[in-house]
This record gives structure tokens, C-alpha cells and sequence, in this order.
């Protein structure tokens, strides 16, 4: 794969020595880029000047958090970045990773074939790891499926066209969670078993994604990566976006009202 790419945050040094690792060990080059860090943004006035908006009404479903939260708003913006690269230098294709990523046993000879497999097939996303919520549509064959509602963005190959596809739709000013933003964009989920709100969202988001997956899976997250997340709520500099100050000059709500209503929901279901 000629065009590798690894999200990683500047203040994440153990993360990019394991990234390294991972590399070195599997015969991968790869361009390293500067993630957007959600920890950085000071008021929702700042977050609005990169474009990045939420969906119209945006509510988390069920199964996921009842706002954006600051990390999944610079995680999802690291990855339009990507694209956005991608249609700049028209790259045909490239894969995007996450930096808590672990390479399966003969990663790069798998890979290899696994795309052989694939050619011949219309897709331009192609999940090296996930996690499913939803079975598959169908098994295309030997080793790729046409996923279900799926999670996880810790590796996956784009095309051209999906880049091209919701850089011009100026997806950053319509944003949820990426994972499931991807699985509504590929038409799933409308049934509401996982996500009763994708039909909803289906009416913001482009259904221009056509997936496939590895099975099994070529890429995984480290065991133990989801204690230094940078998404889920367990840092304490991990927020609520509608928890941020106003505009810039406005001073902070050390209260976070909209997270403290959400652990107060949390222990009175417990």
C-alpha cells in the first residue's frame, strides 16, 4: 500500500513509539499526522470557525453518548483532513489509521492478497477492523463481507471517490461520532436495532459510502488502548462540545452542566 497514514496527538509520545513498533516490525512506511486535539478547543466560537458543526438537533442514541463530545469532534476533523489531503493530491487511494492500532500476523502479505480479493468488487471503504453491532449483509467472498452497522475507525481503506464523495458534501458541518456516521453512510442501521435514531440522521448524512470488511480482522486496537481514549468520557479534559463556552470571551462553566446531567442520569439507571 503506497499512501499509509497514522493519525496520532503530539501529547501521545507512547502511543507514536508503539505506532513505530508496529511499523518497523510489519515492513510499513507510513506519513505520521498531527491529529486535531479536541483537549485544545476554548469555546464552541472556535469549534464553529473550523466549519465543524454538529447534526441539526444532534442527540446521541442509545448506545452512545447524549452529546459530541470535544475528542470524537478532533477525531472526526483529523480524519477529514486526511481526505481533504487525499482530493488536493488526488490520491487514489490510501489507508487511514488510528494510533492505538495493532497489526495482525502477516499483516502486509494478507493485506496484499486480501486486496487482490477485493478488486473486481464496488466498494471505496474497505474496514480493515471493526466491531459490529449488526450481522453482515453478505459474505462477497472468502475473507470480505458487506458489513452491517459496524463500529470503529482504527483502520480502513479509502478510495478516491469516498474522500472526494463527503469533502464535497461538506460533511464537517454535519457531525456525529465517525463510526456510526460511516455505518449511516453506508445505508445501515435504519431498522433502529443499534442506533433507533440513523433513519433520522440518514436525512443529514450521504449515503455515498459502499463498505466492505476484512474478516478476519488484519488490523485491531492494542489490548488496553480504551484507557487512554481520547474520545469516551474518562479524561477529565475530555468534555461535552455543548459544555464549552459560548464564544471566546465568555468564561468556563466549571460545572459542565449538560455532563453532569448525563452522570446523574447514569447513577440513577445504575
Amino acid at each position: 500500500m503506497d499512501n499509509v497514514f497514522i493519525l496520532n496527538l503530539p501529547r501521545r509520545p507512547a502511543k507514536l513509539k508503539h505506532v513505530l513498533s508496529q511499523l518497523h516490525a510489519a515492513g510499513v512506511s507510513a506519513k505520521i499526522v498531527d491529529s486535531i486535539d479536541g483537549d485544545s478547543f476554548t469555546s464552541q466560537e472556535e469549534v464553529e470557525r473550523l466549519g465543524a458543526r454538529t447534526l441539526p438537533g444532534y442527540c446521541g442514541h442509545k448506545n452512545t453518548l447524549p452529546h459530541l463530545t470535544t475528542g470524537q469532534l478532533g477525531c472526526f476533523m483529523s480524519h477529514f483532513t486526511v481526505w481533504h489531503y487525499m482530493v488536493e493530491h488526488n490520491i487514489p487511494a490510501a489507508l487511514i489509521l488510528e494510533d492505538d492500532f495493532d497489526f495482525q500476523e502477516d499483516f502486509k502479505r494478507r493485506l496484499g492478497e486480501y486486496l487482490e480479493e477485493a478488486r473486481g468488487q464496488d466498494w471505496n471503504l474497505l474496514y480493515l477492523g471493526r466491531s459490529p453491532t449488526e450481522g453482515d449483509i453478505v459474505r462477497v467472498s472468502e475473507h470480505l463481507s458487506q458489513p452491517g452497522y459496524t463500529l470503529w475507525t482504527v483502520g480502513y481503506i479509502f478510495t478516491l471517490d469516498a474522500a472526494k464523495a463527503l469533502v464535497d458534501a461538506q460533511v464537517e458541518g454535519r457531525l456525529a461520532p465517525l463510526d456510526h456516521y460511516f455505518s449511516v453512510a453506508m445505508g445501515q442501521g435504519f431498522g433502529g436495532h443499534w442506533n433507533e435514531k440513523a433513519l433520522e440522521w440518514s436525512q443529514h448524512i450521504p449515503q455515498v459510502l459502499r463498505g466492505l470488511a476484512i474478516t478476519p480482522p488484519l488490523v485491531m486496537p492494542y489490548v488496553g488502548s480504551m484507557f487512554l481514549s481520547d474520545t469516551a468520557m474518562l479524561r477529565n479534559k475530555t468534555m461535552f462540545v455543548t459544555d464549552l463556552p459560548l464564544r471566546d470571551d465568555d468564561p468556563w462553566d466549571e460545572g459542565r452542566a449538560n455532563e453532569e446531567a448525563w452522570r446523574q442520569a447514569q447513577d440513577a439507571r445504575d
